[in-house]
């Protein structure tokens, strides 16, 4: 959480502090403009973080930690919800961002409770259940009507994504209410 009033050029900047000792060179400014043109923030760089919506913050945050592995052989790239606050559109980039990065030899550790977004970016799938791995392997292995059922007590349909190669989750309406 971001209270003081810094500037969003500032903010990604601090992502390249293990980088430099006192004073960031012109890579790491370079670094940070082109973390925050690869999340589609660059024009806000000027704005005072705090001022934004809850996704353009949440894309800031990305550039932050893009600048932060950018040149990092075989960096980790640890993301929390990150598609939490983003539209439809920005999800997907989000996820699209992260995929291109283990194109490049990152490992991408994405944690998401949304199952069609997991299927459709993920190469594995660990789910829990109250701590415990109760899946592990690829969406089409751990996305099942048995494992959904058992982790999230919900019954529901799975059907083939229409241009890839993983399933779509669809939850059976019926058990939510009595509708008539």
């Amino acid at each position: 959480s971001v209270v003081f009033p810094f500037l969003v050029s500032e903010l990604v900047l601090m992502g390249r502090y293990p980088h430099f000792d006192f004073h960031p060179s012109d890579h790491d400014y370079y670094v940070a403009e082109m973390a925050l043109k690869k999340v589609g923030m660059w024009e806000f760089a000027s704005r005072v973080f705090t001022t934004l919506s809850g996704g353009e913050q949440q894309r800031v945050q990305l550039a932050r930690v893009l600048a932060q592995i950018w040149d990092v052989p075989k960096g980790i790239l640890f993301l929390d919800e990150p598609t939490t606050g983003l539209d439809l559109l920005h999800q997907h980039q989000m996820l699209e961002l992260a995929r291109e990065f283990t194109q490049k030899g990152f490992c991408a550790v994405v944690i998401l409770h949304d199952l069609n977004l997991a299927a459709q970016y993920a190469d594995q799938i660990v789910m829990l259940r109250s701590g415990r791995i109760e899946a592990i392997g690829r969406p089409q292995e751990v996305i099942t009507v048995e494992t959904i059922k058992h982790v999230f007590n919900l019954n529901v349909w799975l059907v083939e994504h229409p241009e890839l190669d993983c399933p779509m989750v669809i939850p059976q309406q019926h058990q939510f209410s009595n509708r008539h």
